[in-house]
């Protein structure tokens, strides 16, 4: 046997330690140093050195990429944010631009996070305030993919990224226009069913602790219908207890009663733009 990896788990002064170790040319060689599971704490004797270059998937370490990701993803969806309602497409322009005066924003001065701060939440060209919302869509994102990343293991936490995101652009979208893209919500939907396939514990915490993927798909499956079918419940059941609404009109009008659309929203945005210094 050329090369071969074998994991080590054991228990020393109370505490379960945890180390990978590798066989090359007749000798066994650690890759991964004993740290303990508890604290996160590697003992000095194995230096830091060799952490830094191979660092397992639950070192801390990871978790500073996790949040430069967030917040990159996070500049993305306040694109997103601000294009999806209005009708733009979230490629054309490459560019950023501001809201106020369409003036492109260059690479310089969109650094997630640091360029809020950094021009004081006013564009660099017109002096336009920048709202808050920028700041705090990619905080936030940063944040959770943090979370995510500490909570869960490597393979289900980058499905987790992405349903995050859906659901940090469908809340910010939902409050700024009252609309939520139906788009979004069958996407997310399909993401939960894969994610759990993936990892089946995600959709059965609660019940058999090693459920297999098909079992997962199931569980999965069934809370979104149950979910689905309590929403459609919920408007139903509004509809019969408050009755419907009752328009009269002294002569007879054509009339139809809609989501709202992009070009709606683009009308509302120009109407709040419009009175902006």
């Amino acid at each position: 046997m050329r090369s071969a990896e074998i994991t080590l788990e054991w228990k020393e002064s109370g505490a379960l330690w945890r180390g990978k170790v590798r066989l090359w040319g007749g000798e066994w060689f650690w890759i991964h140093p004993p740290f303990r599971l508890e604290l996160w704490a590697y003992p000095v004797e194995w230096g830091i050195l060799n952490t830094l270059i191979d660092p397992p998937f639950d070192h801390p370490i990871w978790l500073l990429p996790a949040f430069l990701i967030g917040a990159c993803i996070g500049s993305f969806l306040n694109v997103a944010i601000y294009r999806i309602p209005l009708g733009l497409s979230v490629n054309e322009p490459k560019r950023s631009f501001c809201p106020i005066c369409k003036t492109p924003i260059p690479m310089s001065l969109n650094v997630p996070l640091v360029s809020w701060m950094w021009l004081r939440g006013k564009c660099a060209s017109c002096k336009a305030p920048i709202a808050f919302r920028y700041f705090a869509v990619e905080l936030l994102t940063a944040l959770l993919f943090v979370a995510m990343w500490w909570l869960y293991p490597p393979q289900v936490a980058v499905f987790l990224w992405v349903y995050a995101s859906l659901l940090v652009a469908i809340t910010f979208i939902d409050v700024e226009h009252m609309i939520v893209p139906t788009p979004m919500t069958w996407a997310g939907s399909a993401l939960g069913l894969v994610a759990a396939a993936v990892w089946p514990r995600l959709a059965g915490m609660a019940g058999d602790p090693e459920p297999t993927w098909k079992e997962g798909l199931v569980r999965s499956a069934l809370g979104w219908a149950v979910c689905f079918g309590g929403l459609w419940l919920v408007v139903e059941l509004g509809k019969m207890a408050f009755g419907k609404k009752v328009m009269t009109f002294q002569e007879p009008a054509d009339w139809k009663l809609h989501e709202p659309t992009p070009s709606d929203c683009h009308r509302r945005h120009d109407l709040r733009t419009r009175h902006r210094p």
